[in-house]
């Protein structure tokens, strides 16, 4: 008899998690496995399989709260799963959290981005986040745990059963992908982002390295593929610079992988990740990196191997990263090299089978 395992999460598409969702669920033995996603928006940037069933929800505006919650309640109990997992957002999952606790089902809380411990318009949604921790039987998270740094979410931990599955990757259709080694050649240096604008990315650390590089005397286009609540900030900051000759923004593109064949090389300047896909993404298609010495990034990166790794929310030394890279084309190809061989570690295949495991385990 097959296990039915429902999904919540509020939508298919634009997101690390999202993405897993679908690669996981169109790659898993559907024939030990029954699949049910609840979102409230089905688009999805990559075809689900159609033995994949979805239930649309309305989630209705902040004064309908209540009333979506019973929804969300009612339909879980109606569903009668085996095992619930729960992705995001908290309005969404928390109100299945409390009835499969009800019905004594077994319940997987994805822990995808750090916790914020920090004042902010977040606050709220990362302490209920912790509720639906507690409430869990297991917690996946798809960084290494426990967290270094002391927080709530390291003392449930220790009281839980916890596990970290990497994301995986679509190796096979990447390849597809894989642009040719483009050495320094004639300026400028391509330096490409791809994310969220927001804070936590540090996308203005990277503009001020840009102007850092320039003002040593090296031409440089940035593209930055992304959209989020500090791109106005961050285009005042170009203007301010006088980088508006040199760095574009895009806006979020599903191809920016396509966008970036002629680029040189892929930055990432967060202070805080889960894992980042963007990096495995851009080291797939043939695209060196260079991003920041976190926990969470040199875990599966050597700076100096397949990556570059330098402080976080350091502009200076991320403009003598760029530097060497530009000075170095030796060391680019080094990077690029052993890159490629550090993404057949995350295949969706690896991933799958991890969950597979996790599903059939007695809880």
């Amino acid at each position: 008899m097959k296990k039915k395992i429902v999904h919540y999460i509020a939508k298919l598409k634009d997101g690390g998690a999202q993405t897993q969702l679908v690669l996981l669920c169109n790659q898993i033995d559907r024939s030990k496995y029954e699949i049910v996603i609840v979102c409230w928006d089905k688009e999805t940037s990559i075809p689900l399989s159609d033995d994949i069933k979805i239930i649309l929800v309305s989630r209705g505006g902040i004064y309908s709260l209540i009333s979506f919650f019973k929804e969300i309640y009612k339909l879980t109990l109606e569903l009668k799963p085996d095992i619930v997992q729960l992705w995001m957002p908290e309005v969404l999952t928390l109100p299945a959290a409390f009835a499969a606790k009800h019905m004594g089902i077994p319940i997987i809380s994805c822990e995808r981005r750090l916790p914020i411990n920090t004042l902010g318009k977040l606050w709220l949604r990362d302490r209920i986040k912790y509720l639906i921790h507690c409430i869990s039987t297991v917690i996946v998270a798809n960084f290494p745990l426990p967290i270094k740094r002391k927080s709530i979410f390291n003392v449930i931990l220790k009281h839980k059963r916890n596990q970290t599955i990497y994301n995986g990757l679509d190796i096979d259709g990447l390849k597809s992908l894989r642009r040719p080694f483009i050495a320094k050649g004639s300026a400028p240096f391509k330096l490409v982002y791809s994310g969220r604008l927001v804070s936590q990315k540090n996308v203005d650390v990277l503009i001020r390295a840009c102007k850092g590089v320039i003002d040593h005397g090296i031409e440089i286009e940035l593209k930055i593929f992304g959209n989020g609540d500090d791109e106005r900030d961050l285009i005042a900051l170009c203007k301010q610079l006088e980088l508006d000759n040199y760095v574009k923004f895009l806006g979020y593109q599903d191809n920016w992988k396509e966008l970036s064949a002629d680029s040189h090389c892929f930055v990432l300047p967060s202070n805080r990740e889960g894992m980042p896909n963007v990096l495995f993404e851009a080291i797939a298609i043939g695209l060196p990196i260079i991003s920041t010495n976190i926990e969470e990034i040199n875990c599966h990166f050597t700076s100096g191997y397949d990556a570059l790794l330098v402080a976080p929310n350091d502009a200076q030394s991320l403009t003598e990263a760029i530097r060497m890279l530009v000075n170095a084309p030796e060391l680019l190809s080094v990077i690029r090299s052993n890159g490629l061989k550090t993404a057949q570690k995350y295949t969706v295949k690896a991933m799958t089978f991890s969950y597979e495991m996790l599903y059939d385990q007695k809880h």
